[in-house]
């Protein structure tokens, strides 16, 4: 479930490319559900993705880390789906929730200890009666490969390729998946999202990246990290992730998106069938941040990594805006994947190790990075 910057940037180049595609089709359902779909009878599959208007931007301040959790538990299933017996597994799915209400009310060390032993017992015993891999196995079951998704700032993916003849239980899986999810093996799951965690702390580019991101957004969500504070992983409160689920998964929040070898006309009615049952709510008031805009020269350094990196940041722009495309283009003026931005040219001639420049354009604000890696001296 790993975090991709560049997905996002695929899935937007492939949006404004659609654009330009009679292929391309963009309509809404009733419910407010936004579909793209795009024939490409040059492709020997489909590649379908349900997106999320939420990320880590509308967590609650005291709950960092929720929208990455909740997007490894929708892996779970659902009342149907990887229940073996929801008659039996429902009471015990239902206290689960509430000793972690509990859990998050106790502050003694060993009452903690307490209702933690007595959540590992009742999750056991919950266990009995769920297979929390059936909904991977359906998806496989019907062909299905390279099942992920990612969590972002602003969006949080879910994705995979299928066969096109499958198109109507693909639709079928993905709008169930939507359909009285149950986050089960809640603290097991944990351990894995405590591993990824971890993982990320090996890596320096996560310490860079951190650095550089809490000066260039502080004070706003965009400052912290994804994945989210320690403190707040080790004390998980389900009832919010519940709560953060049923606030920003409706469909007037939410985009299927379908890219491959399959038939619009034909897709229209089942796509209505499945993800036309979805029910739409009023969305609450997003969270507003105070802009961070910088309004003067500041400079900041810090010792990271294993060679010196300079980041040169500008004010930048959100998404929609109309200055969007055009920094857009600057930054491919000055590099690009075909090594021949001017930035570039400092490289192929090994004036620099690195140079490049990145447009972080996200919801509420962006900034525009110019960045460089000298070559060391060895001496």
């Amino acid at each position: 479930m790993r975090r991709v910057l560049v997905s996002l940037i695929c899935v937007y180049l492939c949006i404004v490319a659609w654009a330009q595609n009679d292929d391309f089709v963009q309509y809404q359902l009733d419910n407010g559900l936004t579909v793209y779909l795009w024939e490409d009878h040059d492709q020997p599959d489909v590649q379908g993705w349900t997106v999320t208007r939420a990320g880590s931007i509308d967590e609650p301040a005291t709950a960092t880390g929720l929208a990455h959790y909740l997007e490894h538990m929708l892996f779970k299933g659902t009342d149907r789906i990887g229940a073996l017996d929801w008659e039996k597994e429902q009471p015990l799915y239902e206290q689960i929730i509430a000793l972690y209400d509990t859990l998050a009310l106790t502050t003694d060390a060993k009452a903690r200890e307490a209702v933690q032993l007595r959540i590992n017992e009742v999750s056991l015993e919950a266990a009995k009666y769920a297979a929390t891999d059936e909904f991977s196995n359906l998806i496989q079951g019907i062909g299905g490969e390279g099942l992920n998704a990612f969590t972002a700032y602003d969006v949080t993916c879910y994705m995979n390729s299928f066969p096109s003849y499958q198109m109507e239980r693909w639709l079928t899986l993905y709008a169930d998946r939507l359909t009285n999810p149950v986050f089960r093996s809640f603290q097991a799951e944990l351990e894995n999202v405590f591993e990824e965690y971890n993982m990320y702390l090996d890596d320096n580019s996560t310490h860079t990246r951190n650095f550089i991101f809490g000066k260039l957004y502080e004070g706003h969500a965009y400052a912290r990290d994804i994945i989210g504070y320690p403190e707040d992983l080790k004390n998980p409160k389900m009832r919010q992730l519940i709560d953060f689920y049923n606030t920003w998964y409706v469909p007037n929040n939410m985009a299927l998106i379908l890219v491959g070898d399959f038939d619009t006309e034909a897709a229209k009615p089942l796509i209505e069938k499945t993800f036309g049952k979805l029910q739409a709510r009023p969305l609450p008031q997003r969270t507003q941040y105070p802009t961070t805009a910088f309004s003067q020269d500041e400079r900041y350094s810090a010792k990271l990594g294993y060679m010196p990196e300079l980041y040169i940041a500008y004010n930048g722009v959100p998404v929609g805006d109309k200055d969007e495309l055009l920094l857009d283009f600057l930054g491919e003026i000055l590099s690009n994947s075909m090594q021949i931005g001017l930035l570039d040219e400092l490289t192929l001639d090994n004036k620099l190790m690195y140079a490049g420049a990145v447009n972080d354009v996200r919801r509420d604000q962006g900034r525009f990075l110019v960045i460089a890696v000298p070559y060391m001296d060895a001496e």
